[in-house]
């Protein structure tokens, strides 16, 4: 019946009913069959998340359909409602990250999976070329300057500067490529440690790493500019040029007036004895991640790219945690661009860029002189975008691309959209320690002793030591083969986190978790351990569980 029944939700979403769908999928994932067989609470998940998507597609398009928007009116319906047009980001990246996990391809029962995939991917294409398109057109009109929305040029003056000033250790995060969705939901369960702020700065144009670094330098506000040097784009910032990571750290070392260290996100996660002796002393430390850029461009595929992708996010909450540890009091978090990530582009899409003078070419910006003008496409001097020297800039209108040596992939950044542009500033501060809390017990216990598919469930029980109730914990589940990473959580019966894959666990209530194993070939053998996601402490551990996966 589960087949039938998901074949029925299916056909509301290629209907356009994403309600009934919606609904159906709710009932299903609490009945028994989803409780006993993990694959099929995961495809009614799958369906949830593309009904809830199909639904914010089409209430957004008929929003934008209405009439015109000025620049402030767009942003504010992107980050500032109560239900932000940026949802729409998440749950399309939660879908494409479901469907790259749990591989349902030619599944012989069951809803036509690549026909629904197809039909989330088209409709959120289309809602990001509607508000890709009436964001260039209202970015053109205020003069590329939006009010009310400080500029990406002054955070290092504004956030990092103060915090320094005031005596605090202070940590400053610059995560190439965190988009403003990414970061609301990588500090959404950090509230019960840290009071959090998120605002929006937008992004300096064009959305490139070495232009958007730059911009979180010291002293950018007081100047940027694009100069040609060996015949290259190199960004200066008050007049002095940084080519590259090294000489934006040093620039950030030297301006910053205090005992500054560098270090990378990995480094953080996993902090030795030696780094944190060193971090004594140090008054600002300054954390870089590539990862999300680095994944997105890289050679090794969109889905690979979209499944470590979401990592990122479990990386940067714990290192955020070992930092608080560490007696840095407040943390700063921030990007220098977004991106969009999505398939199916058309070919009507991609554009010859402008020619000329090439300095910079990607497929959402060209950077360089003289070439040609195009409709589909507005180019702007550098002094346009508040920029130092004699360059332009030409940035597609709506979601076109230009065609490039490296091509255009599913992931791309460097144009002006909102995903691309409105960019996050986090600032976290820790909260005092509160009381000595209960004493409690994990216990994680499995139907079978064995591993026999891929999908298995364990179910996490919380139970209080002593007289007093104990907290509701967030847990980390590491499946590992001596110290690889062999799989992760999946999903939940409740409180599971999907940008993070972190799990809430409530006291007198067992959650059932369905955990992936992804490692191929699969162990022979492989250890479960449930991690405190504040303290990093180990819970509970399963060790050395036989694999036998049935054919």
């Amino acid at each position: 019946m589960e087949p039938i029944l998901l074949e029925r939700a299916a056909k509301h979403l290629l209907e356009g009913d994403p309600k009934l769908a919606a609904a159906l999928a709710v009932r299903r994932r609490s009945t028994f069959w989803s409780r006993r067989v993990p694959e099929i609470f995961l495809q009614w998940s799958l369906v949830e998340t593309a009904a809830d998507l199909l639904g914010d597609c089409a209430a957004i398009a008929a929003e934008i359909k209405k009439g015109k928007w000025s620049l402030g009116d767009l942003v504010s319906a992107y980050v500032g409602r109560s239900k932000p047009w940026m949802a729409l980001d998440t749950k399309a990246r939660h879908l494409e990250s479901r469907w790259a996990r749990f591989d349902l391809r030619g599944s012989e029962t069951g809803p036509d999976w690549e026909k629904l995939m197809a039909k989330c991917r088209s409709n959120y294409l289309g809602t990001l070329d509607l508000s890709t398109e009436a964001y260039t057109q209202a970015l053109e009109a205020a003069g590329f300057h939006c009010e009310g929305v400080p500029p990406q040029s002054q955070i290092f003056r504004d956030h990092v500067a103060p915090a320094v000033r005031s005596g605090k250790k202070t940590a400053y995060l610059l995560v190439d490529a965190l988009r403003y969705e990414m970061a609301v939901e990588m500090v959404d369960v950090l509230g019960g440690d840290f009071t959090v702020e998120t605002s929006p700065v937008m992004g300096q144009l064009p959305g490139i790493t070495p232009v958007g670094m730059a911009a979180l330098m010291p002293q950018a506000e007081n100047g940027m500019a694009l100069e040609k040097h060996g015949g290259k784009l190199v960004v200066a910032v008050a007049g002095n040029r940084l080519p590259d990571r090294a000489a934006r750290l040093q620039w950030l070392k030297d301006k910053s007036g205090e005992d500054t260290a560098s270090l990378k996100l990995g480094d953080v996660v996993r902090l030795t004895p030696k780094k944190k002796e060193a971090l004594a002393s140090t008054r600002l430390l300054v954390v870089t991640s590539q990862e999300i850029d680095r994944l997105g461009e890289g050679e090794n595929g969109d889905e690979e790219a979209r499944i470590y992708m979401e990592d990122v996010l479990e990386k940067l909450r714990r290192g955020i945690r070992n930092l608080a540890t560490l007696g840095f009091d407040d943390i700063i978090v921030t990007a220098d661009h977004g991106f969009i990530f999505a398939e199916g582009f058309e070919t009507g899409l991609k554009m010859d860029a402008p020619g000329g003078e090439t300095l910079e070419l990607h497929a959402r910006c060209w950077v360089g002189n003289g070439g040609k003008n195009a409709d589909g496409f507005f180019r702007v001097a550098a002094s346009g975008l508040e920029l130092g020297g004699d360059l332009e800039c030409a940035l597609p209108r709506g979601l076109g691309t230009f065609k490039n040596k490296a091509g255009a992939k599913a992931y791309f950044h460097g144009g002006a959209s909102l995903q691309e542009q409105i960019l996050p500033v986090v600032r976290l501060n820790r909260k005092a320690a509160k009381g000595k809390n209960a004493a409690t017990a994990l216990q994680v216990q499995m139907p079978r002793n064995k591993i026999t598919n891929r999908f298995f469930s364990v179910t996490l029980s919380l139970e209080a030591q002593e007289m007093f109730e104990p907290e509701p914990k967030l847990v980390a589940l590491e499946l590992l083969v001596g110290r690889e990473i062999a799989g992760h959580a999946a999903v939940a019966s409740y409180g599971f986190e999907e940008g993070t894959k972190e799990v809430c666990v409530r006291p007198g209530e067992p959650n059932s978790v369905t955990l992936m194993l992804s490692m191929s070939p699969p162990p022979e053998k492989v250890s479960l351990r449930v991690i405190d996601s504040k303290s990093g402490n180990p819970l509970a551990t399963l060790k050395d569980i036989p694999v036998n996966l049935a054919l």
